[in-house]
């Protein structure tokens, strides 16, 4: 069975990115993944649309006010263990 290995190829050098496979000197294949695997094309418009057409529907305005809720989140709670003992 053959086994994987994931390393950094730069100018010649081979840096290993995880377990030192330690072979000496052998003969390797390098097999580099498929350019739309490794870089996926950019995303952003399509969550812009997304994002407006949820705008639209009201769907945030059903949770409350987020600056309170993070006034509220902020706000001193005691610690535990060290409670005013009075």
């Amino acid at each position: 069975m053959l086994k994987s290995y994931e390393a950094i190829y730069d100018q010649g050098r081979i840096e290993w990115l995880g377990v030192n496979p330690n072979f000496g000197r052998t003969r390797v294949v390098v097999v580099f993944p498929d350019a739309d695997e490794v870089t996926p094309e950019p995303n952003g418009k399509r969550f812009v649309e997304v994002a407006k057409k949820l705008a639209e529907t009201g769907f945030a305005g059903k949770f409350g006010d987020p600056v309170a809720w993070q006034r509220e989140q902020r706000k001193d709670r005691p610690l535990s263990g060290r409670e005013d003992e009075s």
